[in-house]
């Protein structure tokens, strides 16, 4: 196994964490509120 393998192996779980988030849901299917996007870009 390559490192960028290994890499990608590793953090799967990290990044099904990340693209299964509530935040990370409602801003992919347009149902986030304006607010709390705007408070996302304030920070």
């Amino acid at each position: 196994m390559t490192i960028t393998q290994n890499l990608i192996k590793n953090s799967k779980p990290y990044w099904d964490d990340y693209i299964k988030h509530e935040f990370v849901q409602q801003l992919a299917n347009g149902t986030l509120k304006l607010e709390n996007f705007q408070h996302y870009l304030k920070q």
